[in-house]
C-alpha cells in the first residue's frame, strides 16, 4: 500500500518531505496561537508529501507585537498528504491517508492524528489564579465560621465546593477552547481521507498526467518545423512555462 500510494502521489507531483525536513517542521511553533505535542511512539511509519510550497504574508496580532495586528511572512504548502501507520493500543495496527490545502508550514505537525494540545503558559496562570483565588478566600471564612455556627460552616463549605466545581469548569471550557480552535484550523484545509483521499489522489494523478501530455503536444505542433530530442522537449516546455506563467521553479518530466 506504502509502495502504490507513493507510485500515485508521484504521479502526482508531490515532493515527499526528508526525514531532516520532516523533523524540523516539527519542532517549529505555531504563531497562531496553539502548541501541540506529538507523540513518535504512537506511529510506527510516517510519511508527509506536499504540491507547492510558496510564501504568503498573514496577520498577526500576540502580546509581542503589543496586541497590534501586524502582516508576518509565512511559507504556505498548497497541498499535503499524510500516510500514517499507527502502532499499539489503543489503536492496533491501521494505516490512515489524509489531504490538506494551505497548510503553514509551522502548522504542519497539526495534521498528524492522536496529538496532544499544549495549554499557553498565560492559559495556565489564569486558571491556577482563579482556583486558588476561588478556593482560599472559602477556606479562611471557613477557619473563621467554625467558631460561630454550624450553618455559617455549611455555607462556607457549600461556597468551597462551588469554588472547586467553577475550577474543574473553567479547566474545561478552556480545553474545549483550543479544542475548537484545532477543528476550526483544520476543518477548512481537510480534502479528504482515507478511501476518499485515494481516490482524489488517483484523480489528481490522471489529471497531471494529461497536462503533460497536453504541453508537449501543443509545443511539438506550434513549433513543428524543429526537429526536437526529448531531453529539448523537456527544457523548452521548462523555458516556455517561465516565460509565460513565470514558473521558473517547474520541472518537466518528459519521461511521462
Amino acid at each position: 500500500l506504502r509502495e502504490g500510494i507513493e507510485f500515485i502521489l508521484n504521479k502526482s507531483n508531490y515532493t515527499k518531505l526528508t526525514p531532516e525536513q520532516l523533523a524540523a517542521c516539527m519542532e517549529s511553533k505555531s504563531r497562531w496561537g496553539l502548541a501541540v505535542k506529538i507523540d513518535p511512539s504512537q506511529y510506527r511509519e510516517i510519511d508527509v508529501y506536499y504540491r507547492g510550497v510558496r510564501q504568503e504574508r498573514r496577520t498577526e496580532c500576540t502580546w509581542r507585537t503589543w496586541w497590534r495586528p501586524i502582516e508576518m511572512p509565512v511559507w504556505v504548502f498548497s497541498r499535503v498528504a499524510v500516510l500514517v501507520r499507527q502502532t499499539g493500543p489503543p489503536h492496533g495496527d491501521r494505516v490512515l491517508l489524509k489531504l490538506f490545502k494551505e497548510i503553514v508550514i509551522d502548522d504542519l505537525k497539526m495534521t498528524w492524528p492522536n496529538l496532544r494540545i499544549l495549554m499557553r503558559p498565560l492559559d495556565r496562570v489564569m486558571l491556577v489564579a482563579s482556583a486558588l483565588g476561588g478556593i482560599f478566600a472559602p477556606l479562611w471564612k471557613l477557619l473563621v465560621a467554625v467558631t460561630l455556627s454550624p450553618y455559617v460552616v455549611a455555607t462556607v463549605v457549600f461556597g468551597c465546593l462551588s469554588a472547586m466545581v467553577r475550577a474543574v469548569w473553567n479547566f474545561l471550557s478552556c480545553k474545549d477552547k483550543y479544542v475548537k480552535t484545532l477543528t476550526h484550523n483544520l476543518y477548512y484545509q481537510n480534502l479528504a481521507n482515507n478511501l476518499g483521499a485515494l481516490a482524489r489522489l488517483v484523480e489528481t494523478a490522471e489529471a497531471e498526467e494529461v497536462k503533460e501530455t497536453l504541453l508537449a503536444y501543443y509545443l511539438l505542433y506550434v513549433e513543428r518545423h524543429r526537429d526536437y530530442t526529448a531531453e529539448e522537449v523537456d527544457r523548452r516546455i521548462e523555458q516556455w512555462l517561465a516565460d509565460e506563467f513565470h514558473l521558473a521553479r517547474v520541472d518537466f518530466e518528459i519521461e511521462d
